[in-house]
This record gives structure tokens, sequence and C-alpha cells, in this order.
């Protein structure tokens, strides 16, 4: 136990800086690692590989595959292939004559001049110094001093070229492409002869194996092998048709391909036989790559990651995740959630995310959730399917809602009241929880896609057509309104009983403010189908659509931002809990989470109550008008919460039921992706002076096991520079009004 005393202390509105933050935009939590396509994999060893596909993304393991980092490569450009020499230099190729380096093991990445200006396919270097890369036209280009400096070799076509593979001494090698290209070189790469392959079908991958003796695999399972520097290529019996696309070896005798449909054969024999191999997927698979001990790696579409041990004998799949495609989701809190999709798909989490738990609670696939409460919820989906769960999951029930037809979504206003809609015009409503339906006349023939319900009696549906219906009165009367449009209208989304908004094809945003009676559209840039939207408040609010595409607004849909996602997958639907904290799912599993609105700059603050006024004994805390921090007694904290860089925060006594117009109020701008704390002593005045200062004199006990940093500020205006003590000793002498001081205790 140490007690920390000051002199003198007085209001103490301080920001500290204290680390570093959480990630930021939009990042995967299904399927995992990620749900992009990978493209290639490099395995160092049985703990060590990287991993590259679009949109930037590079990928790390230290524990063979079981689990997977992002690195940073500063592009969201296509990166086509992953090369190391050893565990710290590494290269990347990609889009437009990319070349990317570390000489960190990829906790840095640099960019160096190709000079070319070409999609390169593949990178390969022996050492440290010694490279080789290929593309397209024929493209060839290589380094001797580590990328410093590249040439473009001559070479003997424009054939787009998708690899390369170099023997151990670095003179002899091959690059091969489209159209059964294969070059030869016998001088490091700086003059190459072409082959005859034998074959026109395109050669995907080619990989030396030793002086003179060389494989390579290509489409409709082809693969072709050489024992006399390419004088002559012979084709081997794959047994397979499946397009092949990747080719490793441990040895002459020992090699894996890999290809369409999850396809895995394997050698024992120098090419002779080849078996097939049940790899556990069956996606496309780009790339493979094997070290030592008989382990390898491979990998594909939809994030697919498989390993291999006793020399390619068995697989296992170390993705995780279902790729089904999910239609919809609802969060309950920062924790807890579901969402559906195809083939009676439920996912569930209770901690945000992290985890996502798969189960199957219908036969058929699943449009729409809603839960109003951790408990109680609904699902529909395809031929009138229809759940239901009042206890939190623990049992769903199935109801028959008297139609065979197609519902694409439901909501409800309370665990009583609630709508669904569907195909052919279908609206059924219930009025006890969804025990039964009544089935409403629309007063359309137009198929009906989106519901939300504003209170038992006033509800919006949007269809086809630009259909827009209305009532007022429970559903016996839904009213056509005015849409202004004739694009389908695919969901609907208020705020409150006033302000909504309903998403469309071809871009189409309408926004309403008098309840859904009257509409105009609102621009977002897209052209794409956008699904789904939602909104924390009128002004801030997000949509999602097709493409991969999430656009946000700050003030109520006049101005919209295309947000980063690193994915082109179709986003069906999008939740929020706070401004913050969100949600998106999406077609092969898609489910992108963001804790700072997709891409706001954020800091964390820790929120003190060190008023000395017991007025303010609970305090209010508010961010941007919204209740933050409920009843913050004095001389408690609350832990770091992530709040924008630049926002407003106010004060109020505990007892308010909001922030009114007297209470203290201020912006503040912290530098993004930093902790800070913030303490708060005193009494708010007005908005010009919003704090008083008051002197007192006190002391604050503090239990610790460890040596502690403390900062302290002094806020006593007009008063003298502060020594504070922590015990008999000094902690940080003379510090003057508006600055701090950090010292060590030492428990």
């Amino acid at each position: 136990m140490f007690t920390f005393r000051a002199l003198r202390i007085g209001i103490v509105l301080a920001s500290v800086s204290m680390g570093a933050a959480a990630q930021s935009g939009w990042y995967w939590q299904n399927p995992s690692p990620q749900g992009n396509e990978l493209y290639s994999v490099f395995q160092l060893s049985p703990d060590t590989a990287w991993s590259v596909g679009p949109f930037g993304s590079i990928l790390r393991t230290g524990d063979g595959g079981a689990t997977w980092v992002k690195q940073e490569s500063h592009t969201t450009n296509p990166l086509r292939s992953v090369h190391f020499a050893n565990d710290l230099d590494g290269w990347i190729v990609g889009w437009e004559g990319l070349v990317l380096r570390t000489t960190d093991g990829g906790e840095h990445w640099a960019e160096q001049n190709s000079t070319v200006t070409t999609e390169l396919f593949d990178v390969q270097f022996l050492d440290e110094l010694r490279g080789w890369a290929v593309g397209v036209l024929g493209t060839v280009i290589k380094t001797v001093d580590g990328g410093n400096t590249w040439n473009t070799a001559s070479t003997p076509s424009t054939a787009l070229l998708q690899t390369v593979s170099m023997n151990e001494d670095g003179v002899e090698g091959w690059a091969a492409g489209l159209q059964g290209t294969i070059f030869h070189t016998t001088n490091g790469g700086t003059d190459w002869e072409l082959q005859t392959s034998g074959t026109s079908f395109d050669l995907m991958d080619i990989e030396a194996i030793r002086s003179g003796v060389a494989r390579a695999v290509g489409l409709q399972g082809v693969i072709l092998s050489t024992s006399d520097g390419g004088q002559s290529w012979q084709t081997e019996a794959s047994g397979v048709t499946n397009d092949l696309l990747s080719v490793s070896h441990w040895n002459v005798g020992l090699g894996i391909a890999g290809g369409a449909d999850g396809t895995v054969l394997r050698t024992s024999v120098g090419g002779t036989i080849w078996d097939v191999v049940v790899s556990g997927v069956d996606v496309r698979l780009n790339g493979a790559s094997t070290t030592r001990q008989g382990f390898a790696l491979a990998v594909g579409q939809q994030g697919a990651v498989i390993g291999g041990s006793g020399y390619g004998d068995t697989w296992d799949v170390l993705s995780g995740g279902t790729v089904k495609n999910v239609r919809s989701i609802s969060m309950s809190s920062e924790s807890v959630g579901r969402a559906v999709g195809d083939e009676g798909l439920m996912l569930t989490t209770t901690d945000g995310g992290a985890t996502w738990t798969e189960m199957k609670v219908a036969t058929e696939d699943l449009h729409s959730v809603q839960f109003i409460s951790e408990d109680v919820g609904w699902a529909v989906g395809r031929g009138g399917a229809l759940v239901r769960t009042t206890n939190g999951m623990v049992s769903w029930a199935s109801t028959d809602v008297g139609v065979n037809t197609d519902l694409f979504s439901v909501h409800f206003t309370d665990e009583f009241n609630g709508w669904a809609v569907g195909r052919y015009s279908l609206i059924v409503h219930t009025s006890n929880g969804g025990t039964s339906w009544e089935t409403q006349p629309s007063g359309t023939a137009e198929w009906l896609f989106g519901v939300y319900a504003h209170s038992p009696t006033e509800a919006v549906a949007v269809g086809s057509g630009g259909t827009v219906l209305r009532t007022l009165n429970g559903g016996q009367d839904w009213i056509a309104q005015p849409s202004g449009t004739l694009e389908r209208l695919t969901g609907v989304f208020f705020v409150d009983s006033e302000y909504g908004w309903a998403t469309g094809t071809r871009g189409t945003l309408l926004h309403t403010r008098d309840g859904g009676h009257n509409w105009q559209a609102q621009e977002t840039g897209s052209f794409s189908i956008l699904e789904r939207a939602m909104f924390t408040d009128r002004m801030t609010g997000w949509v999602v659509g097709d493409r991969g595409e999430i656009y946000v607004t700050r003030n109520g849909g006049e101005d919209w931002t295309l947000q980063t996602t690193r994915t082109t997958n179709f986003l069906h639907g999008v939740s929020f809990v706070d401004p913050w904290n969100g949600w998106v799912v999406g077609d092969n599993g898609t489910v992108l989470r963001t804790d700072d609105g997709g891409g706001i700059e954020t800091c964390r603050i820790q929120f003190i109550n060190g008023s000395v006024s017991r007025e303010y004994d609970p305090t209010d805390i508010y961010v941007d008008d919204r209740l933050f921090v409920d009843d913050l007694g004095y001389q408690e904290a609350t832990a770091f919460i992530t709040v924008p860089a630049e926002v407003e925060i106010g004060f109020t006594r505990g007892s308010n039921t909001t922030l009114g117009p007297t209470d203290s109020r201020f912006t503040t701008q912290h530098e993004a992706g930093r902790d800070y704390v913030l303490v708060f002593i005193g009494e708010p005045v007005s908005n010009e002076r919003p704090l008083a200062l008051v002197d007192a004199d006190g002391s604050v006990a503090a239990k610790s096991s460890a040596d502690q940093h403390i900062a302290v500020v002094n806020a006593v205006q007009d008063g003298p520079a502060l020594d504070f003590q922590v015990g008999p000793g000094m902690l940080v002498n003379a510090v003057a009004y508006g600055q701090h001081g950090m010292g060590l205790v030492s428990t």
C-alpha cells in the first residue's frame, strides 16, 4: 500500500498518454484467420510461414498455421507471391510491378523499385541478396543486392509467366506460364531460352528440384517433369482432370501438388505414381509449400489453410469457421449476438464475436434475424421458415405461419407484436410473440424485402418496383407511399418514429423524416446493390451491400464515405450497438467487426471521478451527447473506453436524466491510437467556464504489487508551482499550473 498526497490539489482535467490502442477499421472475425482468397504461402520452418492475398493481405504464423497474425503492407493492391530467404529477410510481389521487402520478419514492409509496371506473379530468393520475379509480357526481373536494384532480363517471348524457380546454385532455373510456356536459364537468369513443353495447357507452377531436374503443373491435371535440364519434358499421370495450381517437394522423390476443388496429390516415387490425398476442403488451393520434417501448408479460396504432415500423407484444416452465406445479424449488446444464413445456419457469440458458435436451427435458408433482448428472438427464411426462442437459444420453436412462401425480413416492436414480409407481396403479423400468425392484405403484387415496426400499430414495408407501404393501424390497412423510384428496395431501418432509411438496387438510398410518408433520395456514390442500413442516431449511420461496400455518414446522410473493408464479398446485414461497435455479415461466412465505427480515429480514455463536491457523487459522463458512463461514484474509475479522438465530453449529476445546457461540456482533441486518463474534480459552472477550480488538501490511497509510474497535474488556477510527495519522499517537484510530471513509486 502506498499513499499519494498532494500539498494542494484542485481540478485535474488531464490527458496523459499511456500506450497503444486496439486495431482500427473493419477486421475479420469469421472465417478465421480471414475470409479472402490466399494466393501464395511460403513455409520457412515447421512453425513459421507467411501467406498473401488481395487487398494487401499479409499473414504470418509462428505455430505451424494454428494461428495467424496480420502484418501491415500499407497497400490495398493484390499480393501474388511471398518468399523468405531466412527468418528476417523476405519479399512479396504483386500488382503493377509492386515489390515489398522486410528485414525484420514482416514487422515492417517497404516498397522497392522493381523498374517494371506490369503485374508480377511469383518471386524467389536463394539468400538475402539473389532473387528473381516474373509476370505478364514475359517479364523476368533479377536482383543481386536484395532488391535495392532490379534488372530486367532478356526473354524469348511475351507469354504471361506465372512461376519461377531456381536451383540452389543460383545458376540453373526455369520460368513457366500460359499455353505451356517454359523458359530455361543456365546463367543465373541473365538470359533465357524457350523450351518445348509438349502441352498447350497453362502451366501454373514449376519447381527446380536439383541440377537438371524440375517439375511443372497446370490446368486439366497436367504434370510435366524433366531430368535432362528441359531438353525433354515428360507427362506424368496425375489421375485427375482438376486444375493443378501449385507443386512443392521435400526431395527428388517426395512431393505434393494442389489445385481446384481441394485437390491434393502426393508422390513418394519421383512422380511415377501420384496418389489423391484427402485434404479436408473443397475449394481451390492456390499455393503449397513444404519444409523440413515432412511438414507442408496449402492455402486457397475463402481463406482456406490446410496443414500437411508425414510428407503430405495426412492433412488437417487449420482455417476455421463457416463459409456458408450469412444473411442477417442482430447484436443484443457489445458481447451477445446472433447471425443467420444458408441451410438453417445460426451463429452465436457471447464475447463480441471473438468466437462464433455454429448451430443449425432450421432446414431452410434463413434470411433475417431479430433479437429484442438477449433471450427473445425470431428468424425467418425460405419456404415460410420461422423459428423463435424465448430462453436465449436454449431451445428454438418452429412456428407455422400458414404459408410456404419465402420470408425475407422480420421485425418486432416488443416481445408480442411483429411482422414478417416476403415473396408475392406476403405480409404476416403476430400479436402473441409468434405463437400464431395472420396474413394481412398488402394491396400490392410486388415482392416485399424489408419491414420495420415503430410500434404495435405503425410499420413500414418496402419491396420491388420502389414499393413503400405504411400502416398506422396495426396492419389492417397498408397504404402505398410515393418513393420516387422504381428500383427494388431491399431493406428499411428507422432510428426513431420519424427518421428512416431504405436501401435498394443500383445504389438507391431513400430517407424519410416523417415516419415513412415522404421519401427523398440520398447519394452515396455507389452503383451496387445496397442491402441494409443501420443508424445509431439521426446523424450517424452505415449502409452495406454488394462488392464489400460499407458507407458511413456523420451528418444524417448528407454526405457518405466509403470505408475500407478489404473484401469484395456481398454484405447482407449490419448491426451496431453504439457509434463505435458494429458488425457486418455476408457471403462465404463473412463476419467483420469494428470497434471504432469502421475507421474513425479513436483513442481510449479512462474517466476518474475526483469531484470534491458530493453533488457530483455519482457523476454521469456523456460523449457526443450520449450517456456513456452512468453513476460513476466519487474516486471511482472506469476501464479504458474507446472514443473518437475528437469528441465532446459532458458531465452532469448522477441524479439528472439528461445533459442540460448548464452542465459542463467541452470538446477535446487527442492523438489517435493513444490511451488517456481524464480526471474530473470540481463543479461545472457554465459553457464558457466549464469547470470551477477548487483548492483542497487530501490524499488518495491505492494498492499495488509492483513499482508504478504516476502522472500528476497541477490544475490550481493562479496557484503556485506544487510539489507532490509519496509518503516522506518527493515524487515530482515544482509542477506549475497546467503542467504535469511523472514519477516512479517503489512499493
